[in-house]
């Protein structure tokens, strides 16, 4: 999970979008929300660590359902568009 990168510095102050710390550029370097959940569950740097994971975690399982669905639908419209027979 190391791997997947724990740069989380952001500068709320930055505004610079060429800048790695900036919110707003969008190739800065970051976490992935599987790392996110995995160190709010360890570190616990706030009180309400727990609900956070949670929600994090809920949003995950969210995000992979729609994906997997999005993929399922446009392969069935693919499939049916080049005259595949089912």
């Amino acid at each position: 999970m190391f791997t997947a990168g724990m740069s989380t510095d952001i500068d709320w102050t930055n505004w610079d979008i060429t800048a790695t710390s900036c919110p707003l550029n969008p190739f800065r370097p970051g976490e992935t929300l599987a790392l996110h959940i995995w160190a709010l569950r360890t570190e616990a740097l706030h009180a309400d660590a727990a609900q956070q994971a949670a929600a994090s975690s809920a949003i995950l399982m969210i995000m992979v359902l729609v994906f997997s669905l999005a993929a399922r639908y446009f392969s069935y419209r693919i499939d049916k568009k080049m005259g595949g027979n089912k």
